[in-house]
């Protein structure tokens, strides 16, 4: 049985084999700048194979590492400061950090029992040195399990990729080794430009206000807040397509955007911010309603008066940057991403993939997920909901009446069944 140890065996450094535009500066948008205090964590697991020697995949993925970095300059790229004090990404063929890793038993034996702790063990993480030129932006973990399967973890700064982002990239590395080239290269692009001036005022008199209020809300608000010893749990519940039909037929999700996500980020909202279960079914409805009210209004339109926004309001050079993900409740869509495409050598497809946004502070985070292919119960409207929780929460959210009517299936996290 896996029993959750796993051994470092060693890091070293992974760089492009082709040299790219050593000279060249990317710089970064002010969205970027915003959460620079966080980190992105994933990880994919892969089944066993037979006739398979220890080490054989390390080496093989690392190799194929390499190559796929040419593509990526950023992603092999260092930190600087500009003249302006922002980060920006010098493409200097730096590369990036690969920690070798084993564990015992098998990578199915190790989905049985895993939790937050133990999934966190297979992805490597350091942060920012004092000369931050020299700090790598990403880090790969592979951890091969002694009777078989493989985890591929990868860890990075906020700053240059979110969750879509970097499942792009595990894409393309997994294209490279499956066929030699990639499917759909990278197309690396700005913002968009404002039309005018740069002063937001002069740009557009009535500008949307619903972002810009409540980004304004949280940076205005004190770091010291999110100041906490609170141990978080996760908790990840598969959804078939017929119970995913019956949650939004109880929601009465109709002429929404996104059906799925809307219903499913209201039944764990309305879960983790009710007391008591009288008038859930009315509470489910009257929060869907909200959420789905909120996702018409985050159009293109909004989106660039943000950007604008934040461009006028950009934080002093000398002052902390400000969190965006410490005082509420996240719910993330993450419908659109499909992890299950990234298909190595031989055939390996994925058996489940998890996503992290670290450090974890405030209420916490829900994700909405894509299924894997061939799960029980797979239509076009199953999902998996990833929930990241203090763990009194965690333990509430297992007995909660509401979430139990569907009959979820736990993939991580609790014992619990429901």
């Amino acid at each position: 049985m896996a029993d959750g140890t796993v051994t470092y065996m060693g890091k070293r450094s992974v760089v492009s084999t082709i040299s790219t535009q050593s000279k060249k500066l990317c710089n970064l948008s002010v969205l970027d700048r915003l959460m620079e205090p966080n980190q992105v964590k994933v990880v994919y697991y892969y089944p066993s194979r037979e006739n398979v020697e220890p080490g054989e995949w390390i080496k093989k993925l690392r190799d194929s590492l390499s190559t796929v970095l040419s593509n990526f300059p950023i992603v092999a790229g260092r930190l600087q400061k500009n003249e302006k004090g922002h980060w920006v990404v010098k493409c200097n063929d730096g590369g990036l950090r690969m920690m070798e890793a084993k564990a015992k038993g098998s990578v199915e034996d190790w989905l049985k029992s895993v939790d937050r702790d133990k999934e966190l063990k297979l992805i490597y993480w350091e942060d920012m040195f004092h000369k931050p030129y020299f700090w790598s932006t990403f880090y790969v973990q592979v951890t091969e399990f002694e009777k078989g399967g493989v985890a591929i973890g990868l860890s990075c700064t906020h700053l240059l990729a979110d969750p879509t982002c970097v499942t792009m990239f595990l894409k393309a590395w997994a294209d490279s080794t499956l066929s030699g080239k990639m499917s759909c290269p990278p197309f690396f692009h700005s913002l968009p430009q404002p039309e005018e001036n740069d002063h937001f005022s002069f740009n557009k008199k009535n500008p949307n206000q619903d972002l810009i209020n409540y980004y304004k809300s949280s940076i205005e608000r004190p770091i010291t807040l999110l100041i906490s010893n609170q141990k978080y749990a996760t908790i990840t519940l598969s959804f078939r397509d017929s119970m995913v039909r019956d949650c939004i037929g109880m929601a009465r999700a109709t002429n929404t955007c996104s059906p799925a996500f809307e219903t499913l980020a209201a039944l764990f909202w309305v879960d983790i911010e009710s007391a008591v279960n009288v008038g859930a079914e009315n509470m489910l409805q009257e929060a869907t309603k909200a959420i789905g009210e909120v996702v018409k209004k985050m159009d293109g339109e909004e989106i660039k008066d943000l950007i604008q926004w934040l461009k006028c309001n950009d934080h002093n050079n000398d002052r902390a940057v400000p969190s965006m993900n410490g005082y509420d409740l996240v719910c993330a869509n993450l419908e659109g991403v499909n992890p299950y495409l990234a298909i190595f050598k031989d055939r390996l497809e994925p058996l489940r993939v998890s996503y992290y946004v670290e450090p974890m502070v405030g209420p916490g985070r829900v994700q909405i997920m894509q299924p894997p292919p061939g799960a029980a119960g797979e239509g076009p409207l199953s999902r998996v909901v990833m929930a990241t929780l203090p763990e009194d929460e965690v333990a509430m959210l297992c007995k909660d009446e509401l979430i139990q009517r569907f009959s979820p299936t736990v993939l991580m996290g609790s014992s619990t069944k429901y």
